[in-house]
Parts: C-alpha cells; sequence; structure tokens
C-alpha cells in the first residue's frame, strides 16, 4: 500500500470523513495520485460508508 493510501486509511480509521473533503484536504497532491491511493483504501475489507455517506475504517476495536 502506498503511503498516500496508509495515511488515508489512518485518517478514516480516526474519524468518519466524507470524500470531498478528503479531496480538498489533498488539493496538492495530484489527482491521478489521489485516485490510485483512494483506489487501494476502496479495496479494503474493513472500509465502511456511513448512512451520512461518510467514509471510515473499522479497526475493530471497541470502546
Amino acid at each position: 500500500m502506498t503511503k498516500l493510501a496508509q495515511k488515508l486509511c489512518r485518517e478514516l480509521q480516526s474519524q468518519p470523513t466524507q470524500f470531498h473533503d478528503l479531496v480538498i484536504k489533498y488539493k496538492n497532491v495530484s489527482w491521478p495520485l489521489f485516485l490510485r491511493a483512494w483506489g487501494e483504501v476502496r479495496g479494503c475489507d474493513n472500509l465502511l460508508r456511513n448512512d451520512d455517506g461518510s467514509y471510515s475504517i473499522e479497526t475493530g476495536e471497541k470502546n
């Protein structure tokens, strides 16, 4: 997994985020590079899409 994909995963583990918010946050990353990283994230089995459309990654840890 690329460093950018790992970074996106860490963010989605820490808090649910809308895709467009990630795009805005990483606006200085080239679009093809961002989309490749996002494709890696989308391939993860533990990626969830919440009712409000935000994405999160389930870590398996319960509070």
